[in-house]
């Protein structure tokens, strides 16, 4: 019984100790523009790294990772296909753009909430912290039965900036 209450101590001691430490996270992050069409919706997100500057300091910065997605609630054929081309990123201070991928394409794929996404992952993307202009054009297959015209797009993605405080206990459970 005597060990129990020495062990139940003990970690009351730790928990109180580590739950006050903290750690301060700063995240420089951006919008998630989207873009509504007639059937579908584009999706857009860049996501930075996670590095731990020391104990008491973590960022999300470069290099960054760009999550782009079509999604439809219309059934997609498993070889609908939907191609991206051209695809820059232009730094709207300095006006400098980076290419991003020349030529790209996706198949639809349902989800278990039965919507179904076609979806593009481009990583290891440096760029300052500053607001861009995502362009790009997309045209679809015909197998999925719409217009193989392409179309451009442009999306906008406005810095933004957060900082928080994390505690030890914050991390344990998740938040």
């Amino acid at each position: 019984m005597t060990k129990l209450k020495i062990l139940t101590l003990l970690l009351m001691v730790i928990f109180t100790c580590f739950g006050c430490s903290m750690k301060t996270h700063k995240n420089y992050g951006f919008t998630e523009p989207e873009l509504q069409l007639d059937t579908s919706v584009i999706h857009s997100k860049l996501r930075g790294t996670m590095k731990d500057i020391d104990n008491e300091t973590s960022l999300h910065h470069v290099p960054y990772e760009m999550l782009l997605w079509f999604a439809s609630s219309t059934e997609k054929d498993s070889s609908c296909l939907v191609n991206v081309d051209s695809m820059t990123l232009k730094n709207l201070e300095t006006g400098e753009s980076l290419l991003i991928s020349e030529n790209s394409e996706a198949v639809f794929s349902k989800r278990s909430d039965g919507v179904y996404t076609a979806r593009f992952n481009y990583k290891n993307l440096d760029m300052q912290h500053t607001d861009h202009e995502l362009a790009f054009t997309y045209s679809f297959n015909e197998e999925c039965g719409l217009e193989q015209t392409s179309v451009p797009v442009n999306m906008l993605f406005k810095k933004q900036y957060s900082e928080r405080n994390i505690s030890f206990l914050d991390t344990l459970m998740g938040i």
